[in-house]
């Protein structure tokens, strides 16, 4: 690759969830792109289940808790047991202690509320109540699944009445009154009768039977106090990490009060110490409450029929404040009213769409009410933040109760009502700003009734003072560049742990990517003088407006289906033109079909018409003047009109005569007709240079993060509303597709049909139509190469003020959508040839794991078979291990009880289900014989029998008595070695055999972890040697590059799985997973080193490829 680091390039960004493209193109002494330098394509994991969405730590982290729970449930019980041998309640002989299993606890623990025990029982009935605890309830838990809860709430007042109307005194009593002398299990199914005992329950059984036995044992008040601190001790939660506040932390230097502030908080804790800087605040604290209210206010305008703007005077705008203060949530109807403009020709710019209402100060209305009443008011507004602070953040009920009434001057009952409360309470989440700026700015809002940008600067922040430094050569890690955007972690690598993280996990994915990138394409040409980035919309929106989305694609679904019956019935084609041409006269008067008019001229369009040429769809706003070509700024025209109108907007063109005939049109298009429409549109420069930047969160941090390696001001984050638009008109989108390409020659090869066509700024996508008609050369772009992204980058590049100027001269005289004229810049006539060029040269770089954080077996766990137990069919290989069938006799399919460990009972079963068949048909009638048989046989559980080639079995307990085995489904790698004599073997790694370091080895048909022979961190491949003088001739792991022949040709491909056996599975390395055709297979041996010329490449993070050549050669090569 050519070194172009004298040469003064723009650098071309598309950055998606779990991939970036990536173009450098040179600028000419104008400034300009004139050519192609490179261009690459990064794909990556975006660390979610591609089948769900979830994080793939979410997964890790349950069975994460599962273990701990576990193991501090059996430290527990350890630590019980020992407490009760020294203390005389349990026999120091383990055989005694097993007898004492007998005895039934319930009984016991029913006989301890009346006699006296003898200390063994009163052990047994101790540790019985620490086998089950019961449900404890944390109040700083967040509830997610509100019906759950109520289901669980339910249950277990059901359980606290009838064990109040038996008269039961205690939990167990009531088991056994009620369920052991019934002849029933203690512990009873959850469609039988839905019990669930409460820790308190619990508690309380200890309490009676200590009453009780207090008088008969040799125990002190303290041991009675150890036994129970040991059986019911609570491990507090740990504190959440909030991150630091988003605004402090982009500045260089603070002003004095800041300074001292986070000075002073540094020093509270040693956990302080280390702080980056002040934590965020909850959303709950009534400083964020009012600081949302003041903003919201401060920024509202009356609009007068959708044209005069009316701004409120500081009266209106304190009433305002006051009257959602005083609400949990105001319509701005009602809003309206407070202020005298209730008439339906005013409305709220903030008005329509979804957004009805402004929230008010749910906080303090909620704490007023029965808890502190109007003693709130007293508090000062740091008060107010440290008592939400304190109910959100303490665990203990009894703390709240005592500072309620010592603190808080609050009485009896309303310190009862406080102790209630729950962080359900309130608003869940954190914001990006703390308290401590919170309380400062809110103060400075309200007393000089000033905006926010003011009152930051009255406070002492300055623009000129903000977190940018020296250009740097390579970018750092994210958290060091942006640490205003991080959480705390206490896991990950030293830059994750010392820094801190984002905590969506794909967003943390993607800027480690992009440094991995950039700084590669740095080292190999010098800094970018100009970079301009485009952020996928996944990335940029939250889960609430993804699910908005998904809802809002479900019901353009529907009506498409619709509108598709309507266009059969009117006999018209199945088009997106034609649906969206209905849909727009339908738009004309939703209430009478029978008038529905031009908006322009006023003259009637019939429904039988709207296919015809004399109706068009048309912009209602220019495009060429706003680029705005969602289906908000289209409406159904005469094409004469439309011509009359040009590049005019319909008031420049029409006057005021359409006012009336759009009375019907939906709220977001009625304004477009008014004479102040063009108004934001007029400083054209700067609407053009909105277009270039845009103005969301993440797009803000992106901008900050690259500002590391270039200036600022020459940083352009665009909004891709162009992207779609300006990548179709230029003939780009067919240049992947290969069955459809046209000649190069053709200037513009995708203009043909465009009227099928049209752009959604909403979506950032070309939708096209999808007639099957022969004569139709359009296709999307093909998603199933990754070369796409590549594409996207050029263009994200070439979207310049310029280029947009360009666009609004090309087009001045008013054109439609389907004679819209988008050329390339006049400076560059073989643009799409050498797009072409860059995008063949590219070899797709993908980022491989090679880490280990994977199950390193399946979750079941199976029993070791002392020996062999041969199938007796005889058709299949012996059984080595055996297994619980987790959802019992009754979940059995035909297959598993010929597999049955209980020759009676597998018998007895084949016998009645001999004619059963195996499929889906009868999967009724074998559940129903297997119901009938466990209810007959009272068999509950089943072992079966299995064979499992690759188990590895585990030996443990004291002289390795105990044993179990487990199957390691994932595999890490495949390995190609060759052996002293010369032969060569094929090695399939899986995950637990890479990560143990003990060295794993087969006896008796089975591996064994041999603990003997241990392997320290830096020799963890020696142990997979298949011999000590062994040759490692390649390893490959899922998603490594290789090279190979086939058919003639040389194939780059990527690794797509690690198989169970020697084949391998890969596909091209440009193929999307889902394109079949780019797939295949090969055999990892010898001969396909030698004749398929195999090898495995190194693709840098910017596509430079590292090949060595074939491993092996031919005969004739030697």
């Amino acid at each position: 690759m050519q070194n172009n680091s004298q040469i003064s390039y723009r650098l071309g960004l598309d950055l998606g969830t779990n991939s970036i493209g990536w173009a450098m193109l040179a600028l000419n002494q104008n400034n300009e792109p004139c050519k192609i330098l490179d261009a690459g394509v990064r794909i990556f994991s975006d660390g979610r289940n591609p089948k769900d969405g979830t994080p793939l730590a979410v997964a890790r982290r349950e069975a994460r808790g599962m273990r701990r729970r576990r193991d501090r449930f059996l430290t527990r019980k350890s630590q019980l047991m020992n407490c009760l041998i020294k203390l005389g309640l349990m026999p120091k002989d383990e055989i005694e202690r097993k007898k004492l299993e007998l005895l039934n606890p319930y009984q016991i623990r029913a006989k301890a509320l009346d006699e006296a025990l003898n200390p063994f029982e009163l052990g047994r009935a101790i540790f019985h109540l620490n086998q089950r605890r019961g449900f404890k309830s944390n109040r700083k838990e967040r509830v997610t699944d509100y019906k759950k809860l109520s289901e669980t709430k339910r249950n277990q007042e059901n359980l606290a009445n009838k064990i109040s109307e038996t008269n039961s005194r205690t939990l167990g009593e009531f088991f056994y009154r009620e369920r052991i002398l019934k002849e029933l299990t203690a512990r009873a199914k959850p469609d039988e009768s839905g019990l669930y005992p409460t820790r308190v329950m619990y508690e309380n059984e200890f309490n009676e039977i200590k009453k009780v036995q207090f008088q008969n044992q040799k125990l002190s008040e303290e041991n009675w106090q150890k036994i129970k601190e040991i059986i019911f001790h609570q491990r507090p939660l740990a504190p959440q990490e909030k991150g630091v506040c988003q605004f402090i932390n982009k500045f260089k230097s603070l002003p004095n009060w800041a300074a001292e502030i986070f000075e002073n908080y540094q020093k509270l804790s040693e956990r302080n110490k280390n702080s980056k800087g002040l934590p965020r605040a909850y959303l709950a604290l009534p400083s964020y409450q009012k600081f949302r209210i003041l903003s919201e206010i401060n920024n509202l305008k009356i609009i007068r029929n959708n044209r005069e703007e009316i701004l409120l005077d500081a009266a209106q705008k304190r009433k305002l404040i006051e009257y959602l203060h005083e609400n949990k949530s105001a319509k701005f109807s009602s809003l309206r009213k407070q202020i005298g403009y209730g008439a339906e020709e005013f409305q709220f710019n903030f008005e329509g769409g979804k957004r009805d209402k402004l929230q008010g100060n749910e906080t303090e209305i909620f704490l007023k009410d029965k808890k502190f009443g109007e003693k709130w008011h007293n508090f000062s507004l740091q008060k107010q933040d440290e008592i939400v602070e304190f109910l959100l953040d303490t665990e203990n009920e009894e703390a709240i109760h005592q500072k309620a009434l010592q603190e808080w001057n609050c009485n009896e009952e309303q310190a009862l009502e406080i102790k209630k409360i729950t962080p359900n309470n309130f608003k869940s989440g954190v914001g990006n700003l703390s308290k401590e700026f919170l309380q400062k700015i809110v103060a400075e809002i309200a007393e000089k009734n000033c905006r926010y940008d003011e009152a930051t600067e009255n406070l002492g922040f300055h623009h000129s003072k903000k977190e940018f430094g020296e250009i740097q050569s390579q970018l750092d890690y994210y958290g060091k560049a942006i640490p205003a955007s991080t959480v705390p972690v206490k896991s990950g690598s030293e830059e994750e742990v010392f820094y801190g993280r984002i905590a969506n996990p794909t967003v943390h994915v993607a800027p480690n990517q992009v440094r991995k990138v950039v700084n590669s394409i740095i080292k190999e040409n010098g800094s970018p003088s100009e970079i301009h980035i485009e952020l996928a919309r996944d990335l940029k929106i939250s889960q609430k407006e993804k699910d908005e989305i998904e809802s809002q694609q479900k019901k353009n679904e529907k009506e498409n289906e619709y509108l598709r019956k309507e266009l059969e019935n009117l006999n018209q084609r199945n088009t997106y033109g034609n649906r969206l041409k209905l849909k727009l006269w339908k738009e004309l008067n939703p209430n009478d079909c029978n008038d529905r008019k031009c908006p322009f001229c006023g003259t009637q369009i019939g429904v039988n018409k709207i296919s015809s040429h004399e109706i068009e769809i048309e912009h209602i706003l220019p495009f060429s003047k706003t680029y705005d070509d969602s289906i908000a700024n289209k409406t159904l025209a005469h094409r004469n009109c439309n011509q009359k109108k040009g590049n005019l907007s319909p008031f420049e063109a029409f006057g005021d005569s359409t006012f009336e005939r759009i009375q019907n049109l939906p709220k977001n298009k009625k304004w477009r007709f008014y004479e102040n429409a063009m108004e934001k549109f007029s400083d054209e420069s700067g609407f053009q240079e909105r277009q270039l930047n845009d103005t969301r969160y993440l797009s803000k941090i992106a901008h900050q993060y690259l500002a590391q390696i270039c200036d600022p001001n020459k940083i352009k984050v665009a909004n891709g509303k162009l992207t779609s638009l300006l990548r179709h008109h230029w003939g780009l989108n067919s240049i992947l597709n290969k069955e459809t390409e046209r000649p190069l020659d053709q200037q513009n090869p995708e203009i043909e049909n465009l009227r099928e066509a049209t752009f959604d700024s909403e979506t950032d996508e070309v939708f096209e139509s999808k007639s099957q008609e022969k004569n139709k050369k359009q296709k999307p772009k093909n998603r199933d190469d990754h070369r796409h992204h590549a594409v996207d980058a050029i263009v994200i590049a070439m979207t310049e003020t310029k280029l947009l100027q360009q666009i609004s001269r090309d087009n001045a005289i008013g054109h439609d959508l389907d004679r819209l004229i988008i050329n390339v810049p006049n400076h560059w006539n073989r643009f799409r040839e050498d797009v072409v060029e860059a995008i063949e040269k590219i070899v797709v770089s993908h980022k491989v794991d090679q880490s280990a954080n994977s199950e390193l077996h399946s979750q079941t766990s199976y029993g070791v078979l002392k020996k062999k137990i041969a199938d007796e069919d005889s058709k299949k290989q012996s059984f080595n291990v055996v297994f619980s069938k987790s959802g019992g006799i009754t979940s059995l399919n035909k297959n598993e009880i010929e597999r049955i460990r209980d020759k009676k009972i597998r018998n007895n079963l084949m016998e009645l289900t001999k004619d059963i068949s195996k499929s889906k048909s009868d999967e009724k009638r074998l559940l129903s014989i297997l119901q009938q048989f466990s209810r007959e046989s009272g068999v509950k559980n089943i072992r079966i029998l299995d064979k499992i080639q690759t188990a590895v079995k585990i030996e443990h307990g004291k002289n390795n008595q105990f044993s179990k085995a487990i199957s390691p489904d994932n595999k890490s790698h495949i390995s190609l070695w060759q052996m002293p004599n010369g032969g060569i073997i094929t090695d399939v790694v899986s995950s637990l055999r890479m990560t143990s370091i003990y060295e794993i080895i087969e006896r008796d048909g089975m591996c064994l972890i041999n603990k003997s022979k241990k392997f320290p961190q830096d020799q963890v491949y020696e142990k997979l040697k298949p011999h000590p003088a062994a040759k490692l001739i390649i390893r490959l792991f899922k998603d490594d590059m290789v090279r190979l022949e086939k058919n003639g040709e040389t194939l780059t491909a990527k690794i797509t799985s690690v198989p169970d056996s020697t084949q391998c599975s890969y596909a091209l390395h440009t193929s999307f997973s889902s394109n079949k055709e780019a797939k295949g297979t090969f055999y990892l041996n010898k001969n396909t080193l030698v004749d398929k010329k195999l090898r495995k490449i190194f693709v840098s993070p910017s596509g430079k490829v590292f090949d060595s050549g074939p491993i092996l050669k031919t005969t004739k090569e030697n």
